[in-house]
């Protein structure tokens, strides 16, 4: 079957792809400092730090889902004698994953031809091609992977947890309590054409005298119904402990999305939202349940 293919294909690129050859491993710790200009309307620099550790490993393995879908298309068009061996789906998501380096090399006018003849040698590598690649394949090629928009796939783990301190804020006051965020992170592609994400987030301030934190889950399927429909179905759970105030509210909120791509970077959306609301009601947020519907257009910068 070609989903349990898939399954391994992506779980072995993972493990043996070029740029993922290495288990989860301590990342070793980062850290980062920011300075914000305040504008016309500070006069002070806002000056922040973040120092953090991290766990686990998260692979973009988009490229193999997108060499899936040009082996997938090239068999429908009885354009292979045969299942082509695991190593040449990885032979295309390696040559689909430098793309940027095809464009370095090439130029942004004319890495293209490059970059799917590189595609093409990969293909007829395995000897299951019907015959050497014409220019009907190579343009079906191209259309894939100019035009089709695939969602990000990724697979793999992470933990991450990082203190944040504010040294100087806009209004130039300075000092303030530390700040603590835990991220856990899991990605899963369920197949070739479904996407399963899941990121918690903890966040609370380094105080003894204020016990408040704010707990986000964010759980989500993607299922690309073709080539140009994906269907995104979430489910967020936020909860939200205010210390001082001895108060805590809890939002649980299902969300349905269908997203068609206009292009391979631009997309029209339709999204329905209900919300449920409970805790400490106030008068800007009371219990009870709400919907909303968006209707959008999207660009994704990559």
């Amino acid at each position: 079957m070609l989903a349990s293919k898939v399954a391994k294909g992506l779980a072995n690129r993972t493990i043996n792809g070029r740029a993922t050859a290495t288990p989860p491993r301590p990342e070793g710790p980062h850290a980062g400092a920011k300075f914000v200009g305040g504008g016309a309307a500070f006069e002070n620099l806002a000056i922040s730090g973040t120092v953090g550790v991290s766990y686990g490993r998260v692979t973009n393995v988009t490229p193999m889902a997108r060499a899936i879908r040009i082996i997938e298309e090239l068999k429908l068009r009885g354009r292979m004698t045969s299942e082509p061996a695991l190593e040449v789906y990885q032979r295309v998501a390696d040559v689909v994953d430098r793309e940027s380096e095809f464009r370095s090399k090439y130029g942004a006018k004319d890495y293209e031809q490059y970059w799917v003849q590189a595609m093409a040698d990969a293909l007829n590598s395995g000897g299951t091609m019907a015959s050497n690649f014409g220019a009907a394949d190579a343009l079906k090629i191209y259309q894939i992977v100019t035009r089709e928009r695939i969602s990000t796939r990724k697979v793999g783990w992470k933990v991450r947890t990082g203190i944040g301190y504010v040294f100087r804020s806009f209004d130039g006051v300075s000092g303030s309590d530390p700040a603590l965020e835990v991220v856990g992170e899991y990605y899963y592609p369920l197949s070739n054409r479904t996407q399963f994400n899941e990121t918690a987030t903890l966040n609370t301030i380094l105080d003894n005298d204020n016990n408040s934190y704010t707990f986000r889950n964010v759980m989500s399927v993607t299922h690309e119904l073709d080539d140009r429909f994906d269907w995104e179905n979430s489910w967020t759970y936020n909860y939200d402990r205010n210390g001082p105030t001895n108060t805590n509210s809890t939002v649980n909120a299902l969300s349905t999305a269908f997203i068609y791509s206009l292009t391979s970077s631009l997309d029209a959306t339709a999204t329905y939202t209900i919300a449920r609301f409970s805790g400490d009601a106030t008068i800007a947020n009371p219990n009870g349940n709400d919907s909303s519907m968006f209707l959008g257009i999207r660009y994704r910068l990559k």
